[in-house]
């Protein structure tokens, strides 16, 4: 209609009409754009809102694990510190047996949290977390990508010296055990019985327990710095202000 009306008008050479007729056309295309441009826009927030709640469940999953791991380290810790007390002299009973063995077996070891947020994963690499409305919400998952990546590289020092702290401690017990015991009739576990004099002895197995307790508080510390990293992303999402 619009096209016949024109062609109408330029035949008549009606030029008043003819700049209306494009006025028209022009307006109705630019108000066309801006419909689409609000709706692709409204659909982004759409998804940058599912995103947000997804990484606001994910984060609290992450959250009560990163606090279990800051316990399993402050036991790891807590263990060790017992078994260079045996070192110095404490008896070894009945009673801590159990934790001297687990701080010789377990004090190089190293557990972490995987940070697993596909979610904040995807607003990075597309570039939408600029667009996250909540400037506390936005600010807290930039930091928490960046606490994340600086801690898993300390990690990654952390784990290379107890590399080495493992080492020394098998090297300092494997000549200091002097054999199993066990009551077969009663079906008791075999118990080992350590040359103690030898290990109090040795200060290359002192040294490397006191190096292991050293690097469980590194990776306390560390998780520690993450943890409130987490804790900010959890408590921002909740806080925050849909668009």
């Amino acid at each position: 209609m619009i096209i016949r009306r024109l062609a109408g008008a330029l035949r008549e050479q009606n030029w008043f009409t003819v700049v209306l007729e494009v006025m028209i056309v022009v307006v109705g295309i630019f108000i066309g754009l801006q419909v689409d441009g609000w709706n692709e826009g409204r659909k982004k927030q759409q998804n940058i809102e599912a995103q947000l709640l997804r990484i606001a469940d994910d984060a609290a999953v992450l959250l009560a694990e990163t606090d279990r791991l800051i316990v399993d380290f402050d036991t790891r810790i807590a263990r060790v510190q017992i078994a260079l007390e045996v070192l110095d002299g404490t008896p070894l009973t009945e009673a801590n047996t159990l934790v001297f063995e687990l701080a010789l077996d377990e004090s190089y070891q190293l557990n972490e949290v995987e940070v697993d947020l596909p979610s904040l994963d995807i607003l990075m690499n597309t570039g939408d977390i600029d667009q996250v409305a909540d400037a506390n919400a936005r600010n807290a998952l930039l930091a928490l990508t960046n606490e994340w990546r600086s801690r898993k590289t300390v990690i990654g020092h952390i784990r290379s010296l107890l590399d080495i702290v493992n080492r020394d401690i098998f090297r300092g017990i494997s000549y200091d055990i002097v054999g199993l015991d066990a009551d077969r009739s009663s079906g008791a576990e075999f118990k080992i019985r350590y040359d103690l004099d030898r290990l109090r002895a040795d200060l290359g197995l002192r040294a490397a327990l006191s190096n292991a307790a050293r690097m469980q508080g590194y990776g306390r510390s560390q998780t520690v710095i993450a943890r409130a990293a987490l804790k900010a992303v959890v408590d921002s999402l909740e806080q925050r202000t849909s668009p």
